[in-house]
């Protein structure tokens, strides 16, 4: 079956739609498809039969078992052909019952994010870190928390955090550490009663005077699960024993244990003379609701400890802590284009392109810049980049296209070059990455022949040396027609899973200011309920249905400055869908909605941006670089209705640059700019 067909389908599938069966019920545009394609009806027939079936087996993600014996004579054990360590069969409960005893031992990748990171500032600045001497009351990491601009930072990087931490705005160690803890499932509800407390807009209350030693810190709420443990021995004369047993029977759900603990809470609450009846049930049914996932207070500290670590080096050594971020998530695209994203808007540092003589296979920085590493691209690996970047530390860079075809004959294969043309790293060998990316084999067998050693002769030449010095590779290979800008950046998207050297709303960035329309920058300044336009490239869109029934469209888009997210309601949603399926580029109208630092639009209308550019551009600058293409921009240009848009064409000669207003102006059709990009021309519009 085509891509395009299950794609298709899969598009049209409402977000909340629980199961396949729902999905059919809700969509008559999906009924409509399965009526009328047989294929896709079987398809749909057969995925329904599969639905449900348990994919896999879970693993727990740091469980390490130990006892007195083999674990097979004890417990019933699986072996995951995928992963080399066997696992218990039985859950931890069972485990301890069993006569075996399970530890938690936690891997972070967050502690090897820390390590490169402390090694790049060593090689960059000559600073050493002492990762164990940070302090935790640094300013520049104070403002950073207090900012929430905390993408990578262990524990603090959900957006809910990061919003939390700008309303928070905390001013000491303890208190992110209090927010560390209370940003679970239990404790979570009093966020909002923490923050009230901390900022003074609410009562500190206690539930008795013998509370307050420990709960001052906290504001009077309880955060830790040493509290508990320390209010039940201060309120109900519990033995240490005995707290700890309340910790445990509320932290693993003990029912019996509970209900017995209970009890004698009411008795000792009553003997000590601290709370009625009435209010020590009230303090205990807290107590509960807050044990669904409470932290303890040395779980909280531990973690913080290594959150304010990132922080502090996210603070002072921006680019390093971002490298190796990035390092980290070599393979999760999503991601990585999020700390790109953080780098440029909120830190303004320059990330530069992959390029073979620069690049390592890990993400690098130079001059307070972060360059781009290779093992980053889609289907090349680190395996491949390590080997290059080791021909290139060892023999120098490379000097041409021949050169690197040559040294790197028992590396490439096709997929790495094609990802190379794609991206630009060989554009400091040849500019032209559809030469490359279209001559992949030619360039492949050339390498290949080469592999026997330096003394062969090569395929062009009577010796290595006139293949090197002289680029025979490339002045054999058949002439290729540059990719247009548009057609760079969507290889680079296909790549790199995001857009680096440019965005494609770039060609428009004057007009987009003479217009006055809003940006990403400019959103979150706007205020609430405030009517807006904005030029956004489209990333994905999902349509599903409300609660009440309507129809619902989500859209995630971006502009050069950073992402943009918007909605739209009703039967303008199914409009709006099908002007997103067959358009990218658009112009989106709407009022804000800038509530809990989160901002999106509203939206009233869609537009394609071409549509809106045509009514009012005043002035197109054409850069030719290829003189043979004149005659096409001649015709493109004649063809057109006379109107009020200027043409400005930058023309390159050998020697110097020329600048060339035509007279009068023209009416810019619907698809005047795609068409010129398509002649391979860079254009801007004013």
């Amino acid at each position: 079956m085509p891509y395009s067909k299950s794609d298709r389908l899969s598009k049209l599938i409402p977000q909340d739609a629980k199961t396949l069966k729902d999905a059919v019920g809700m969509s008559t545009e999906i009924q409509d498809i399965l009526n009328n394609d047989e294929d896709l009806n079987k398809v749909v027939t057969v995925a329904e039969e599969l639905e449900g079936s348990l994919r896999n087996l879970g693993q727990h993600a740091c469980g390490v078992v130990i006892g007195d014996r083999p674990t097979t004579k004890i417990a019933p054990v699986y072996r995951d052909p995928a992963n080399p360590l066997p696992s218990c069969q039985y859950d931890g409960k069972y485990l301890e019952k069993s006569g075996l005893i399970k530890f938690d031992f936690l891997g972070l990748e967050t502690l090897v994010v820390l390590k490169y990171a402390t090694r790049l500032i060593q090689q960059t600045r000559g600073i050493n870190i002492d990762l164990d001497q940070i302090p935790t009351d640094d300013p520049k990491t104070m403002r950073l928390w207090q900012q929430g601009l905390t993408e990578g930072i262990f524990q603090f990087d959900a957006q809910f955090v990061q919003q939390t931490l700008r309303k928070m705005h905390p001013t000491s160690f303890l208190e992110i550490s209090a927010l560390n803890a209370l940003n679970r499932p239990g404790p979570i509800a009093f966020i909002p009663q923490f923050i009230a407390r901390m900022h003074g807009e609410e009562e500190i209350e206690y539930v008795h005077e013998r509370a307050i030693p420990i709960l001052k810190e906290t504001y009077g709420i309880i955060v830790y699960q040493e509290q508990v443990m320390q209010l039940v021995r201060v309120l109900a004369g519990f033995t240490r024993g005995q707290s700890d047993n309340v910790r445990k029977a509320m932290g693993k759900k003990i029912i019996a244990m509970l209900d017995e603990l209970e009890g004698k809470f009411y008795e000792g609450c009553e003997k000590e003379g601290t709370l009625d009846r009435a209010t020590a049930k009230d303090l205990w049914e807290k107590f509960k609701d807050f044990a669904k996932y409470a932290f303890n207070k040395s779980h909280a500290i531990a973690y913080s400890i290594v959150a304010n670590q990132c922080a502090y080096l996210k603070a002072n050594y921006t680019p390093e802590f971002l490298a190796a971020s990035m390092s980290s998530n070599l393979n999760d695209t999503d991601q990585l284009a999020i700390f790109v994203d953080d780098a440029k808007t909120n830190f303004g540092i320059q990330i530069v392109a992959p390029d073979i003589n620069e690049s390592d296979s890990l993400f690098t920085v130079r001059d307070g810049k972060i360059i781009y590493g290779l093992a980053a691209l889609k289907g090349v690996g680190a395996v491949a980049t390590d080997a290059i970047v080791a021909e290139r530390n060892a023999n120098g860079k490379f000097k041409n296209l021949t050169d690197f075809a040559k040294r790197c004959a028992t590396i490439v294969n096709k997929r790495i070059l094609e990802a190379f043309a794609k991206t630009g790293v060989l554009d400091s060998l040849e500019p032209n990455r559809a030469l490359i990316y279209m001559n992949a084999d030619a360039i492949l067998s050339y390498a290949a022949k080469s592999k026997d050693g330096a003394n062969m002769l090569s395929l062009f030449a009577n010796t290595v040396e006139d293949d090197v010095s002289e680029d025979r590779l490339h002045k054999n290979l058949p002439k290729t027609e540059p990719w247009t800008f548009g057609q760079k950046l969507e290889n680079e998207l296909s790549a790199l899973g995001f857009y680096i050297s440019a965005h494609p709303l770039d060609q428009y960035k004057h007009l987009i200011a003479r217009a006055n329309l809003a940006t990403s920058a400019t959103l979150a300044t706007l205020g609430d309920r405030k009517s807006v336009q904005v030029a956004a490239n489209v990333n994905s869109f999902g349509r599903r249905r409300t609660k009440t029934g309507k129809e619902m469209i989500t859209i995630n888009a971006s502009d050069s400055a950073g992402n943009i997210d918007a909605v739209a309601f009703g039967d303008s949603a199914i409009e709006f869908a099908q002007i997103l399926a067959n358009e990218t580029v658009v112009l989106i109208s709407g009022k804000t909605s800038n509530r809990d630092d989160r901002v999106s639009i509203f939206v009233d209308s869609i537009t394609p941006l071409n549509q809106w550019v045509a009514k009012i551009a005043k002035k197109i600058t054409l850069d030719i670089r290829d003189g043979a293409i004149l005659q096409d921009v001649k015709k493109a240009i004649i063809a057109l209705p006379r109107g009020y848009t200027r043409v400005e064409l930058v023309l390159h000669g050998a020697e110097k640059t020329a600048t060339v207003a035509l007279p009068g102006g023209v009416e810019l059709g619907a698809t005047t700019i795609a068409d010129l990009i398509a002649l391979g021309i860079k254009v801007e519009v004013e």
